[in-house]
């Protein structure tokens, strides 16, 4: 599973994920939470280090998490019992601390140079640098 982390406030980062992978973060991202809170989807292999990330960034995942819920809503057509465990996830969210992410991973395809290797935790303005060149590589490249 992959989180798309493009900006340090949640909000926006949410907004540039590119439309046609929103849903699938939405509901990537479900998955991920339920095993922190235990929830509707099964849990995922991940575990320990997931829900730990999940608890020291709450606030933030719960931000994007909620963009990306209403963008849902507005833009997919879903079961009523799809929305309903959505939304139970969502506030099962609620912020405990105010502490954004600092850090993560970017991660590319094998083909792409890049000065990063794919397992290095960067500086978060780092890695959102680094995926923009990657997605103007991959236009250019498709283009």
């Amino acid at each position: 599973m992959q989180l798309y982390i493009l900006d340090k406030n949640p909000i926006r980062s949410a907004i540039k994920i590119p439309e046609k992978y929103r849903f699938k973060m939405l509901l990537e991202l479900a998955q991920m939470v339920s095993s922190l809170t235990g929830s509707v989807y099964k849990p995922v292999k991940q575990g320990k280090k997931l829900v730990s990330w999940i608890n020291h960034h709450r606030r933030y995942v719960y931000y994007y998490f909620g963009y990306l819920y209403f963008w849902g809503l507005k833009h997919i057509k879903m079961k009523q019992k799809t929305k309903e465990d959505l939304y139970s996830i969502w506030q099962s969210l609620k912020p405990l601390s105010g502490k954004l992410p600092v850090y993560a991973y970017f991660r590319y395809r094998n083909d792409y140079i890049c000065e990063a290797v794919s397992d290095e935790c960067l500086d978060i303005g780092e890695c959102i640098s680094l995926y923009e060149k990657y997605l103007k590589w991959k236009k250019e490249k498709s283009g």
